[in-house]
This record gives structure tokens, C-alpha cells and sequence, in this order.
């Protein structure tokens, strides 16, 4: 199920990549939200994507609106390749990845309660969501229950995979267009996907939960 904050029908839609036919991906409806308090939830030397108000909408679609998460790993500052990712974010955890794509200041990714590893497979995570932050319409997509069995990929020659194609990163991701986004695939959307739209990523940030 896609699921926004508010029940506003309003469409609006969210921008990936830097080509004009790249723009449209899935029209999302536009929520009223403020946050609530000015705590920082996701913390770690580096850490720039999130402001404020996405770290406590990430943690209302993860359900606990005082979850902590610390910075595991930053592309720009750790590299871009899959060994990279690999090396800081392998066996940590829970972990939500956010990135951004270069020509577009709006924000991605996914949650997966499953360790990254470099085993190649399928991963089982009934908890895997993916997002779109977008100042007018933050919303996460959860993963249909016939495909919770491939709610994540592993391999050791890409960066985090969501579903059966519906986020890919591939390695050296910042200098290429082999990064992709499709929603549909694995989980659900509020409208029928436009298709597979590529990208050059401008950064990646994975943090790992914090548990008390």
C-alpha cells in the first residue's frame, strides 16, 4: 500500500534525474504535516541530506517517532563504488538509505530490517518500505505480500536494491546512469508506474538504527 500523510486528493508528482523525459515518475498527493518538535533524529559526523521535518516523516512511516539512527555510511565522502557501500554498511543492522539523484534537490530510498551482505540473493523483509520525500508530498510505498520474499537484493557489484528492479544503484553510481527507479514492480503504488527511469547519483546516505 502507498501510503501519504494527509487525505488531500490533490496530484502532484516526483522529479528523478537530470532529463526532461526522466521527470515523471508517480503522481503522489500532497499531505499536510509540520513536525512537532525540532529533535535530531538521525545523527552521525557528515550528515546533510535529512532536514528536520524529513527525519521525523522517515520515522513516522518506520513507526516510532523517537527512533534514533546513526550515519553509516555518506558517498561523497566514503566513495561510490559497491565495495564501498559494502565495507561500511555490511551487517549492520536495520538500515534506512536515503539518496538523491544529480538535477533534482528531492529525496529517495528505502528501509530494510535485513543486514546488507554481499551473498547474492533475494532477501524475506515483511518491513521493507520504500519513500519519496518531496516537500509537498512525502510518501512510502510497502511491499506487496505475495513478493515479501524479494523485498531486497544482495549483491557484492551494486549498492543497496529494493524489489525486483524497483530501486537499483549501481556501483560507481556518481559517475554513471545505471542507477534506476521503478516502482510497481515489488511495492505497491498509488498510480501505475511510468516506467524505469534512470539516474547519475549525487549522494547516498545509509544509517543504521539505534538500539537503546
Amino acid at each position: 500500500m502507498a501510503i501519504n500523510l494527509s487525505h488531500s486528493s490533490v496530484a502532484d508528482s516526483i522529479v528523478v534525474g537530470d532529463d526532461e523525459s526522466l521527470h515523471t515518475v508517480i503522481p503522489l498527493p500532497i499531505p499536510m504535516i509540520k513536525s512537532s518538535t525540532q529533535k535530531q533524529l538521525f545523527i552521525g559526523n557528515g550528515t546533510s541530506l535529512l532536514s528536520i521535518e524529513n527525519q521525523h516523516i522517515l520515522n513516522e512511516f518506520f513507526g516510532n517517532k523517537d527512533q534514533q539512527w546513526k550515519l553509516l555510511y555518506k558517498a561523497s565522502r566514503d566513495g561510490f563504488s559497491s565495495s564501498d557501500f559494502h565495507h561500511h554498511c555490511d551487517q549492520k543492522d536495520a538500515t534506512m538509505t536515503v539518496i538523491q539523484s544529480i538535477g533534482d534537490t528531492h529525496l529517495f530510498g528505502g528501509y530494510t530490517s535485513i543486514p546488507w551482505t554481499t551473498c547474492t540473493g533475494y532477501k524475506y523483509d515483511p518491513t521493507a518500505f520504500l519513500f519519496t520525500l518531496k516537500s509537498s508530498s512525502p510518501i512510502y510505498y510497502t511491499i506487496e505480500p505475495q513478493y515479501i520474499d524479494q523485498a531486497v537484493l544482495h549483491r557484492n557489484d551494486c549498492g543497496p536494491c529494493f524489489g525486483r528492479g524497483d530501486l537499483y544503484i549501481s556501483s560507481n553510481c556518481n559517475q554513471n546512469r545505471n542507477s534506476s527507479i521503478n516502482f510497481g514492480n515489488t511495492y505497491n503504488t498509488i498510480a501505475e508506474s511510468s516506467g524505469k527511469k534512470h539516474f547519475t547519483v549525487r549522494e547516498i546516505e545509509v544509517y543504521s538504527i539505534l538500539i537503546d
